[in-house]
């Protein structure tokens, strides 16, 4: 067997390996999770959505690609996972979040919570279980370590936000925010370091970027009950 007909052969066998590895994910794991409960080892449940009651949901969205996204309390954040056939498990090797500040000690915690599980860098184990209502994730990174997600929002407040269409993305000139209402909406851009570099109170149905750099920013849209916090990228 000469060199060419064996790296031929390689490649195909990675490719076999590769398609075989992404088929085998549950399809259910895709899409937008809300956060729900998260539990820290020997301390239990460190975070209940039932408890706290915020005005703002913890947000993990799965792509099928692997890539995911998401935000806390006032931050977003985006990286992607490989995933492990054979233990059911993903594992993040990419982790990029905003640094804005936090209003308060609450929001502080729940950041430190939140992105300290979704970034850690070791197999996080899934378990998916459906009922009428609603389907559950559970993404355990170690003993204890436990993130709950379930993938329909858990405030009525949530609503108005969720129903926002924000569109291209990549952008390169005008960014569109269709919105169900007139309600007027405080939009925020920020860099990868938390930077506001552009803000503006809009009913209008779009927000001039073209003066951006090319790169990653967060969109951070604010109603007068809740908070969305998305990707964008500047192309």
């Amino acid at each position: 067997m000469n060199s060419k007909t064996t790296k031929r052969l390689l490649i195909f066998f990675c490719f076999l390996f590769f398609i075989k590895n992404i088929n085998a994910q549950d399809s259910n794991l895709y899409g937008t999770w809300y956060l729900h409960q998260l539990e820290a080892d020997l301390d239990g449940v460190v975070w209940d959505y039932e408890d706290v009651q915020p005005d703002y949901i913890p947000q993990l969205t799965i792509n099928s690609d692997l890539t995911f996204e998401g935000f806390g309390a006032c931050n977003g954040f985006n990286g992607y996972y490989t995933y492990d056939a054979e233990q059911n498990t993903l594992t993040p090797n990419s982790f990029v979040q905003s640094l804005a500040v936090c209003d308060t000690s609450g929001e502080i915690n729940l950041e430190n919570l939140f992105f300290n599980q979704v970034a850690a860098n070791t197999s996080h184990s899934i378990t998916l279980n459906s009922n009428a209502d609603f389907t559950q994730l559970r993404l355990e990174n170690f003993p204890g370590y436990i993130a709950t997600y379930r993938n329909v929002s858990l405030s009525n407040s949530d609503q108005i936000l969720s129903e926002l269409k924000i569109y291209p993305n990549p952008v390169s000139d005008n960014l569109f925010i269709s919105k169900p209402n007139s309600e007027v909406l405080d939009v925020v851009l920020y860099d990868i370091y938390g930077n506001s570099v552009l803000q503006q109170k809009t009913i209008e149905e779009s927000v001039d970027v073209s003066i951006l750099t090319e790169g990653i920013y967060f969109i951070k849209i604010s109603s007068a009950n809740d908070t969305r916090i998305q990707k964008i990228i500047k192309a």
